[in-house]
This record gives structure tokens, sequence and C-alpha cells, in this order.
């Protein structure tokens, strides 16, 4: 043992001869070891409880033979785990060796010993002691982690019994160790549970194993662990860490049934919105339907109607046909607006001219409530910017007829407009009832108006407003309105930011041009045309056929999917108008299949209108997605389905 590390090892000798203590002394020293020295057994004794390394002690002693002094040490806990060296000249045979050792000595030698020899003893004694007392120290300290650990810690042995346990998993279980120790540990698990603990915990994992598994208390309560289980030690033994994460598991399965509670809440609100939707446009298909035929009539009838009375009885009809088709509509955009289903067809437009527009479109309001309706433009029109133009007039004309419905008799309606570099601002303004201050907050609000429901003077649904506000807003732009109180009139505005059009998209800009005649060029398109016409409803396709005999064509009726496709291929007329809204089969099924039909038989591509009292955006989209050429939507204007025919007969007709 090298002079620095031996300088901290005391060595006591114990020997009543001087000379022989002496040398054994300088030969301990002269190796680096401090020495302390002892002439009897008691002075021996006394000096081991002093910071002593080891003790080299002579057999023979005036009053106690070394024998009895090496007992008395390992009696004595501070001086129980000291290498002792028996060195004696007088007792060397073997029975004094064994009789030594079993004292409790670490090594005999026979004096004189060699100073290499008894040095290599020492040293090699006070290695094996140091490496006792390091392991002790471990093993205390692991002791103190393991029985103050606040989570849980086993051993395993290699079948997955319970080798060992701490008080914090005696706490964790609610349970005695004598109730676990040398039981499987799959023994305590939930039944269900009790295949995967035994293969947890019996398994070798070269490289550990981690995961949760659940045990039960003494109470039967689940407690849920979370296990980091060793690569087996050199006995197959296996350590296992082991902490409670019951509260974690349990507010786990919280936010999962919280969160299926939600996506049930959400499916729910989503089917809800789709059947509300469906019902809408149910609805609007069934409104439209009889209003439909009433349309058509009417129209057929004010061709013909010969008297001032008869024209305006017509006129009247026909006025209140538009106020009926207004409100299906704002129903339809409502429900649309509500699960943000519409959106906006943009293009390069002059929101004057939209302005100009409008204000034609409520002149039969203007002449029956003997209104003055002036319109206050800028003299710089022209500027076209990036909007719906169709969306933008139907926010003036719900404006407009508002203003006029609330307006006296020859009161003053006035529409403004001003162009700004990045805003454009509209505004109505009139000299009606006025707003209250407590309704005011309200009136962009969904089926509201300034009265009681059964004292509505003014009738509507309460709906315009609201889409007024939805469209502008869609346009990135704001509405609002200014009252001084009840009998000092209204002023709606709308603002819309100045936008040009996108970079790629396409513009849209077309120079105007005049209206086409219809009624010229109706015959000269339907003459001698077979048109197969598909329709339910038996009002409707009386007037049909009229009106298509009337211009020349030879249409012949169908009432369902079925009979339009016996029709179809008994003979194939030059153009099909179907009715979306067919019992059993749809009018979307019916192009679905006579367009696969074209395509696996080479044909020419069929000319094809759809009639469709489902007027919403989605309605309009499917039909031409399916195959339709054009669609014209109930109630039917006469001039929209000649539009609609001409747009189908010019597409080109193309082998599918």
């Amino acid at each position: 043992m090298a002079d620095h590390a031996s300088a901290v090892y005391t060595v006591l000798v114990v020997d009543d001869n001087p000379v022989t203590r002496y040398a054994t002394a300088r030969t301990l020293r002269t190796a680096g070891f401090g020495t302390a020295e002892a002439e009897t057994g008691a002075q021996a004794l006394q000096l081991a409880q002093s910071g002593i390394s080891a003790v080299v002690l002579d057999v023979h002693l005036p009053d106690m033979n070394g024998f009895e002094v090496c007992r008395a040490l390992r009696a004595q806990p501070d001086s129980a785990s000291l290498p002792v060296v028996h060195l004696s000249a007088a007792h060397v045979r073997d029975t004094d060796k064994v009789q030594g050792l079993e004292a409790g000595a670490n090594a005999y030698l026979t004096h004189p010993a060699e100073p290499a020899v008894l040095l290599a003893t020492v040293a090699a004694l006070l290695r094996a002691r140091d490496a006792e007392l390091a392991m002790r120290q471990s093993e205390a300290r692991f002791r103190a982690i393991y029985n103050q650990a606040v989570g849980g810690i086993c051993l395993l042995d290699p079948q997955g019994r319970l080798a060992e346990v701490n008080p914090a998993l005696l706490s964790l279980l609610d349970r005695t160790a004598a109730q676990l120790l040398n039981h499987e540990v799959a023994q305590f698990a939930p039944a269900e549970w009790a295949e995967r603990v035994r293969t947890a915990t019996r398994t070798v994992h070269p490289s550990g194993w981690q995961g949760t598994l659940p045990l039960l208390d003494s109470g039967g309560a689940v407690v849920h662990l979370e296990w980091n289980i060793s690569a087996p030690l050199d006995n197959g033994t296996k350590v296992a860490v082991i902490s409670n994460v019951t509260e974690r598991v349990q507010l786990e399965a919280h936010r999962e049934k919280l969160l299926e509670r939600e996506q049930a809440a959400r499916s729910s609100i989503e089917r809800l919105n789709r059947m509300k939707d469906d019902f809408i446009a149910i609805l609007s298909h069934e409104l439209r339907t009889p209003l439909n035929a009433i349309a058509m009539w009417t129209q057929f009838l004010g061709l013909r109607a010969k008297t001032p009375e008869t024209r305006r009885g017509i006129e009247s009809i026909d006025h209140n046909i538009k106020l009926q088709q207004r409100l299906i509509s704002d129903l339809v955009d409502v429900s649309m607006l509500n699960v943000g289903k519409m959106t906006l067809e943009r293009s390069m437009a002059d929101p004057l001219e939209v302005a100009r527009e409008a204000v034609q479109s409520v002149q039969p309001l203007v002449e029956k409530k003997h209104v003055r309706l002036t319109l206050d433009l800028p003299p710089d029109g022209g500027r076209k910017f990036w909007l719906d133009a169709d969306r933008l007039q139907q926010i003036l004309w719900n404006l407009l007829s508002n203003a006029i419905k609330f307006s006296p008799d020859h009161g003053e309606v006035v529409l403004s407009a001003t162009l700004a570099h990045d805003e454009l601002a509209l505004s109505v303004r009139d000299q009606g009832k006025g707003i209250s201050a407590d309704f005011l907050p309200h009136v962009f609000d969904r089926f509201t108006q300034d009265a009681s429901p059964n004292n509505r003077k003014h009738g509507g649904l309460g709906l315009g407003l609201s889409i007024v506000r939805h469209l502008a807003e869609l346009h990135g732009g704001t509405a609002s309105v200014y009252s001084a109180g009840e009998g000092l009139g209204a002023t709606f505005s709308i603002r819309l930011p100045a936008l040009d059009a996108p970079s790629g998209a396409a513009r849209s800009e077309q120079p105007d041009e005049p209206a086409p005649d219809i009624r010229a060029d109706t015959h000269r398109h339907l003459a001698n045309l077979d048109i197969l016409v598909v329709e339910d409803d038996d009002d409707a396709r009386e007037v049909l056929s009229i009106l298509l005999q009337e211009r020349g064509a030879r249409p012949r009726m169908a009432v369902s999917y079925e009979d339009a496709w016996t029709q179809l291929n008994q003979r194939r007329p030059d153009l099909l108008i179907s009715d979306i809204g067919l019992p059993g089969k749809d009018g979307y099924q019916l192009l679905r299949d006579l367009r696969q039909q074209e395509r696996e038989a080479g044909r020419v591509r069929l000319p094809t209108v759809a009639l469709t009292a489902f007027s919403r955006q989605q309605d309009l989209q499917m039909a031409m997605e399916v195959g339709f050429d054009a669609h014209c939507a109930k109630p039917i204007r006469v001039r929209s389905l000649m539009t609609a025919i001409q747009d189908a007969l010019g597409r080109s007709a193309t082998p599918q």
C-alpha cells in the first residue's frame, strides 16, 4: 500500500515484549502507517475505541491472551469490524491458528514474520475492511432512500413475486408486508389485468420495462400505478420503482369523457344544423312549387289580358308573388348564413350601376306608396370594385324596400353613395317612423321587428336587415343604423372596403351588351324542337307544356325518373328539362345516369336544363356538377327559362 494511502491508517501493535513491539511498529511506520502501542490486553481494548484502523495482536499477554482480546473486540460495536492479525512466536501450532481465527482474527502469522508479508496482510485486510464499509454505507443510503421514498419500491423475483417492498408501496396499497411478500404481483391485480401484470413482472426485459398496471388495495379499490422495472440483476431479481398515477388516469378518463360528450354535442349540433338546413330547403321547395304554378299561369294570363282591370289584377298577383319569393329567399339565405355556407361570387363591378338597378327594382313599391325616391350619386362614376354585384343589389333592395315600407305616403327616401380611395359608403335615409332607443341595438338581429307579433302593420319575417349585416360583413364591411328617435326617420349605412381584384383572379369584366330579345328569338330557337319535360307537379307541367308549344316546340311530359328514363331510351329528345325534386330517384340521379350512358355509348351531349325549387347555392352548384348545362330557379320566369334553354342549346355537343 503506497505511503500516501497508508498514512490515513493507524495500526495498534499489542505486544508485552518491547523489542518485538518496537520492531513491528517500526516496520509499519516505515510503510507509512501510523501506529499506537499497548503492552496488555486491557490497554489494547481501551485504545481500540480511539480511531484505530487495524490491530496486530500477540497471543501471549500478561493479563489475558490474544484470543480473549480478539473476542472482546468483536463484542463491541465500534471495534467489531477492526481487522485483527495475530502475530505469535510461541503459539504456532495449527490448533493455535484455528483457535485464533475462530476467536475472530482475520489472519494468523508466525513471529518473526517477514516485513513484506506483514505489510501485505495488513494492507489486504484494510482494503477488505474499506470495501465492506463502503458497501455498508451504500446499503445504508439505499435503505434510507428505500424506506423514505415517496414512491413505491419493490424487488421482484424471476417468478414475478414480491421479494421486498418499501413502506411507501405498503401505504399505496393499504396492505401489510406479510400480505404482499412472497406473493405474485398478479394476485393483486383486477381480474381483467391479471395476465398483463403477470407478463410484465415475469418477462425478462434486457433494457427494462415501463408502463401502467393497476393493482387493488386492501379495500378492493383500483390503484393505477406507473411501473419502471429494471433489467434483471445477477440473481434474476428486478427492481421496480412505482408511482401512483390514479389521479392522472382519472383526470385523463374524465377528459376523455368530456371530449366524447363535446364531440357528441358537436355532432348533435351539426346534425341539428343539417336538419334545420334541410328543413329550410324542403320548406323552400314546398313553398316555391305551388308558387311556381301561380307565377307561370300569371305570366301566361298576363300576355292575354284584354282590359286595364285584368292587367292590374295580374300585376297585383305578380307583385305579391315576388314578395312571397323574397320571403322564401330570405329564409334560405338566413339558413345558409347560419351554417356558414354562403359565399360571395365576386367580380369587378360598378357599385353605382348596381345602385341604379336596385332603384329600378323597387319602382313598383315607390309607385304604390307614392314615395319620392332620390338617387344621390357622385358624378365620377364608372369605377369598379371587387364585389358580389347580386348580393350588393340584395343589400340595397332590402334597405330601400324597408325605407319605403316605413315611410309615410308622399314621403322621401334618399339613396346616396360616396367613393373614397379605400372605401365605398352607401346610405339609405327615410322620413319614416324612426326607431326607438331601446330597439336600436337590435335592429340587425334575426326575426326582430319594432312591434309585437300581433300588431305587425308592415309584415315581413324580420330577416332582411339581418341579411344586410351578414352580407356586408362577408364583403369585409359593416352595417350601421342611426335614428334620432321615434317619428324622426332612420338612416342605414353600409361601408365596404374598396378592393381591386386579387392577383390571378378572373376579373369577369365584359362590355355591356343590350339584353337579347327573347320573344323575337324564341320561335327560331324552339321551332319544332323535341323537348322532354320531367315535372311531377301537374299544374306546372301543364303550363310548361302550353308555353313551350306556343313557342313552336314539341314538348312531351314525364312525371318521374322511371318515366323519363323510359322515354329517353325510346326516343332521344333534342333537349331535356328536368325538375330536381322528383319522387323516388331525383333529377340529380337522372343526369348522372344520362351522362354515364353517354360516356359509355360515345353519344353527343344532350342539352339539359335543371328546374329547382331548392335555391341554395350548393343546390345550384350540385346541378352543374352532375351534368346540367343550365338551371332555372322556381318560381319560373318565362324570360329566365328561355335564357336557360338558349344557354343549354349553345353548349357544344361533343362525344362523352
